[in-house]
């Protein structure tokens, strides 16, 4: 069973999303971490985020790992009625134009049916709780919260606390469409071992999502309309290609780096031979994801002794500015920010925003 995150870490994540939902970054870019520090204000099994047109019909579409391609392409078809008559509840928009928050209404027999066995039970699933997103004019997506069979069913505070958030995911999908500043590693990179023709043979846990967001950003046709049903078929082809292309010398790499809506990722891919000469010749990938800076930045926060006030503006420090500017963003006066600036410097051990950046992204990583 889940426990409910404390209050103390409720505050914090609530304090992580409005700080995140601030940054004006595109919404692709800045749900994901969303999505993440959503768990620690209402306790779920996995999150997902689905946004829609004008008319309500489906546009894109996020789901946290482990993402299993085969079970999202199928419960496209369910959802969509290509397999047949839907009996996956479909996330619709309900209520266009109003924030509205429910627990996912279930026919009677779902749990017995094929979808609740094959795309529900696959990933643990058993309650869901969604909740329209919009802008006051019209819906802009629908977030979806899952829990297991042994947990306990959302509870009518847990409805209340997720209405409460549903104005910071407006604000975090109304971003630009790109953003081309400063970029930092999300995570350390994951990794997948593929064989010559492009099949994933093992995966880290978030290896398959990251490769389907770098390789086919759509995930499935459903959400797209581009024919992306096929979208482990397309990752495995472009694999097959990223292999071809690798030297025979085993010492030697090929490196493909790729922009999508979800970000920058590098791929480096490199022979793997047997070790005692009897086994299938291999290929193994390295996945990196980069995020933009604030993003990175502010995942790096968490792990700070800074309060959430402080993590504020060591999130508008890094981004640059005056102090006048930053006491301005934050409603408080030049000589406060430079009072709280002097606090962050002095906990985090920096002198300057070059030390400050190098103490928040590089030594986690190397600890």
């Amino acid at each position: 069973m889940i426990p409910p995150p404390a209050a103390t870490v409720a505050a914090a994540a609530i304090a992580g999303i409005r700080r995140l939902s601030a940054l004006g970054l595109p919404g692709p870019e800045v749900i994901p971490p969303i999505l993440w520090r959503l768990h620690g204000v209402v306790a779920s099994a996995t999150n997902s985020f689905h946004w829609v047109d004008a008319n309500g019909r489906a546009s894109g579409w996020f789901g946290e790992p482990p993402y299993l391609p085969e079970v999202a392409r199928l419960s496209a078809e369910l959802q969509h009625g290509a397999r047949g008559a839907p009996t996956l509840p479909t996330h619709r928009v309900f209520g266009l134009g109003r924030r509205a928050v429910r627990r996912t209404p279930l026919p009677p027999d779902f749990h017995d049916s094929e979808a609740y066995r094959r795309v529900w039970q696959a990933r643990g699933l058993h309650h869901a709780l969604e909740a329209v997103v919009d802008d006051g004019r019209r819906p802009l997506g629908v977030l979806v919260l899952y829990r297991g069979p042994r947990d306990p069913d959302f509870a009518p505070e847990d409805l209340e606390t997720v209405s409460a958030l549903l104005p910071l995911f407006a604000r975090a999908c109304g971003g630009p469409p790109s953003y081309d500043g400063e970029r930092a590693a999300a995570s350390p990179p994951a990794f997948a071992v593929v064989g010559l023709g492009g099949e994933i043979r093992h995966a880290g846990a978030d290896a398959r999502l990251r490769l389907a967001l770098a390789l086919h950003p759509c995930l499935n046709h459903r959400s797209c309309g581009r024919g992306c049903a096929t979208a482990d078929a397309g990752v495995t082809a472009q694999l097959a290609s990223i292999c071809a292309a690798l030297p025979a010398d085993p010492r030697q790499t090929t490196t493909l780096r790729l922009r999508s809506p979800w970000g920058q990722f590098t791929l480096r891919a490199q022979r793997l031979q047997p070790v005692h000469g009897d086994g299938v010749p291999l290929v193994g990938i390295a996945l990196e994801h980069e995020v933009p800076l604030p993003v990175a930045v502010d995942a790096a926060l968490e792990r700070s002794a800074l309060s959430p006030r402080q993590r504020e503006l060591c999130l508008l420090l890094v981004a640059g500015g005056s102090y006048a500017a930053l006491g301005e963003r934050m409603g408080i006066s030049e000589q406060t920010a430079i009072s709280y600036a002097r606090v962050i410097f002095a906990k985090l051990g920096a002198r300057s925003r070059e030390e400050l950046l190098h103490r928040l992204l590089l030594a986690p990583r190397l600890a």
